[in-house]
């Protein structure tokens, strides 16, 4: 009777736990400097992504997803914790990511998640915080952590992706994970591998501009006046660009169909997106630094969920929605995330307009003062914030003309018609001013210098810092 009665228990007990939802895997991977029209699956003319491509079909695709900056270290803060750059302290002027911030890396590791991070971008360091929440946290850029790869322009982006593969090669399914990833090879420079291409660059293009192209890091010598990039220029560096975006397609290809061998996807939240864009040309400018054109912040986001459902969403969201919405699917709450906004729920609810800034840009400040002395780096020393709806975009300069655009009519935001419209631009003032404040400042917080001379060395390669 005994023996009866603990049989009975125990199946009892394993109905319940068979029944108990196993909280999903989530997969979060940021492919920098990457502007949503130049993928396939956004409208682009060129077949430059085939495996994201593949993935969306079966996805959800947000049409309207923006950046709430122009560069990766305020961006990616957002995405972390859910906030604005000013509110999440992670600005320009600070150049860090407080550790008195939650991170949603944070959360999943408190809820028995295994967290882990490959990051290939410099600025992402642990010691500027963004390592908070992270049982493992590879900064690829060490040369400790990118030993035995191929040593070509994407050799960081090849042992990143392939630490992921090994890592969930060795997953034993004990208890959900969390993993995300910076994949760097689109940005500034762009020389991806020849393979790539000769797919979208032209026989009859001559080494020389070629050479010319690849050599550019930053956008500091064209704005200074010392370097011009012609119209042939710009096609050029749209052509490798594309090349480089068909590059990390196959990367994360790659990491979809490990998934898939491992048959983790039935259970994995797979998520695709940027930090910002970047201009090739638009506005006769290249980089994305100081600009808040659709350009550089209109932005994938591309979320496999587990169901396999596929679905275009034309509303506008924001990048401070991702890490709520992540945590709510997951059967997440917590009080550092509002719950204002859920993008994967059954009834999701969007927004009627996005915002975006950037603080004073102080390192590039101090990099144009030493490297071009003629230039007046104070003509760029000054505050930008941004909103955007689905008619409008209205940019609020500090220390120059305000901007206004007309979406419908001027989708590429050639012509300023702030001046005609003083009523529309007084009421976007004024929401700018009550939600992200041009005199908003992090008190005390004079910008973060970081000691780890590998990573500054990297940052300097890429133009950012002197």
């Amino acid at each position: 009777m005994v023996l009866c009665l603990l049989i009975a228990v125990a199946l009892f007990m394993l109905t319940v736990a068979t029944k108990k939802k196993i909280k999903p895997n989530v997969v979060l991977i940021v492919v920098d400097t990457l502007r949503a029209d130049h993928l396939s699956t956004y409208g682009y003319h060129r077949n430059t992504s085939p495996h994201i491509d593949m993935i969306a079909k079966t996805a959800l695709v947000f049409e309207k997803h923006f950046s709430t900056s122009c560069w990766t270290l305020p961006s990616h803060a957002s995405l972390f914790t859910g906030l604005f750059p000013l509110d999440a302290g992670a600005t320009s002027e600070t150049l860090l990511l407080p550790f008195s911030k939650t991170t949603v890396a944070e959360v999943f590791q408190k809820n028995g998640y295994q967290t882990s991070g490959f990051v290939c971008n410099s600025w992402l360091t642990k010691d500027r915080g963004f390592a908070q929440g992270f049982s493992q946290y590879s900064q690829i850029w060490l040369p400790e952590n990118h030993q035995g790869v191929k040593k070509d322009h994407q050799m960081l982006e090849n042992a990143a992706v392939s630490q992921m593969l090994s890592w969930l090669d060795n997953y034993k399914k004990e208890a959900p994970f969390f993993m995300f990833s910076n994949l760097n090879g689109v940005h500034l420079p762009y020389r991806p591998p020849a393979l790539h291409q000769e797919k979208f660059l032209s026989k009859t293009v001559s080494q020389t501009q070629i050479d010319f192209c690849k050599s550019l890091t930053s956008c500091w010598s064209s704005m200074a006046g010392e370097t011009k990039i012609s119209a042939e220029d710009y096609d050029v560096l749209n052509a490798l660009y594309d090349a480089e975006i068909n590059y990390l397609d196959e990367q994360i290809g790659a990491l979809f169909a490990k998934l898939k061998e491992k048959e983790l996807l039935k259970n994995t939240i797979f998520i695709i997106t940027s930090d910002h864009g970047e201009n090739i040309g638009e506005h006769d400018r290249i980089d994305h630094m100081m600009s808040m054109y659709d350009t550089t912040l209109h932005i994938p986001l591309i979320v496999h969920m587990p169901d396999g459902i596929g679905k275009r969403v034309p509303s506008l969201v924001s990048m401070i929605d991702v890490a709520p919405s992540i945590l709510s699917a997951c059967g997440i709450a917590d009080d550092d995330f509002s719950p204002e906004i859920q993008l994967f729920s059954s009834n999701p609810n969007y927004r009627k307009f996005i915002l975006a800034g950037n603080e004073r840009p102080l390192t590039a400040v101090k990099l144009l003062e030493s490297r071009y002395p003629a230039f007046d780096a104070q003509s760029i020393n000054f505050k930008i914030r941004a909103i955007r709806t689905l008619p409008d975009k209205f940019v609020l300069n500090e220390g120059a003309e305000n901007e206004l655009y007309d979406l419908k009519t001027d989708p590429m935001e050639m012509h300023n018609i702030h001046h005609q419209h003083q009523k529309k631009e007084k009421q976007y003032t004024n929401i700018l001013n009550e939600l992200w404040r041009i005199d908003g400042n992090v008190v005390g917080k004079p910008y973060f210098k970081s000691k780890d001379k590998v990573s500054m060395d990297k940052l300097k390669a890429l133009g950012y810092v002197d």
